[in-house]
């Protein structure tokens, strides 16, 4: 029962990231299109910068995400296509010098797409291409990816880069459950339905989003005793026994790196 309720409380949070940077987007005046093809006719689904694997206590603590990994700076629309291969690692966003941000596809993406007719050649379009947002100039930090949260996603393409090293044949991902390779998306969708490790990767992200509502709550009482004085670790923790000191370091830590003033004027 524990890990349907997580799963709900995980859509939920979802459900409200999609939301927000929704009208975060309508703000600012984006249309109605995926953030890195451009398409305007295909559902948009909402990315998330730093994949949920960094886990919530990484994300407050290297880069700033008080609300976690649901943290309206840290969504993007993109189109279910772009999505599916931003989450397999097949494509990073690059901050240049002057803060345009180019879209970076992996090697063996390209590789398998000059198998393809010129005119399917998605990616091989995109690379190179400055994503759909607007300048960091125009949009100030608060509410949009930063530079180091683009990095995290680098890193992660880099790792399935070096992975793929090994095979032989030209494969093109790894199943996000059991890391068994595949070179098609054919072979990935017959894989998906009996893959074994679906059950360990819902139990990690059930275990993912109890762990961000703790700290969240963890940071609401951290706030709560700044606004009255310095706070004392006892009295935020209490007698809660769901939170440790470490916990309450690690609200400290994201509090500070936010760069946002406790008290009240």
């Amino acid at each position: 029962m524990m890990g349907d309720s997580s799963d709900a409380d995980s859509e939920e949070l979802q459900q409200e990231l999609v939301k927000v940077v929704r009208i975060r987007d309508e703000l600012f005046g984006l249309p109605h299109a995926c953030a890195a093809c451009g398409s305007t006719s295909a559902k948009l689904e909402v990315a998330h910068v730093v994949a949920w694997s960094t886990g919530s206590e990484t994300a407050m603590r290297e880069y700033g995400l008080i609300d976690g990994l649901y943290s309206t700076r840290n969504g993007f629309q993109l189109c279910r296509g772009c999505h599916w291969y931003y989450e397999q690692r097949h494509w990073h966003v690059r901050t240049l010098d002057d803060g345009t941000e180019n879209i970076v596809v992996s090697d063996a993406l390209l590789a398998l797409e000059q198998t393809l007719p010129d005119e399917v050649r998605r990616f091989t379009r995109l690379h190179g291409k400055a994503l759909g947002l607007p300048a960091p100039s125009a949009r100030g930090r608060d509410g949009w990816p930063t530079p180091e949260m683009w990095k995290a996603q680098r890193s992660l393409c880099e790792a399935a880069r070096v992975a793929r090293r090994p095979v032989r044949e030209p494969m093109l991902g790894r199943c996000a459950r059991c890391d068994k390779p595949y070179t098609s998306i054919a072979a990935l969708r017959k894989h998906k339905d009996d893959c074994e490790g679906a059950a360990r990767l819902r139990r990690k992200r059930a275990a993912t989003c109890a762990r961000a509502t703790a700290l969240l709550e963890v940071m609401r009482r951290y706030i709560e005793a700044l606004a009255d004085g310095e706070p004392d670790t006892d009295s935020v923790l209490s007698a809660d026994t769901r939170f440790d000191r470490a916990d309450v370091a690690v609200a400290a830590a994201a509090h500070a790196a936010a760069g946002k003033p406790g008290k009240r004027c």
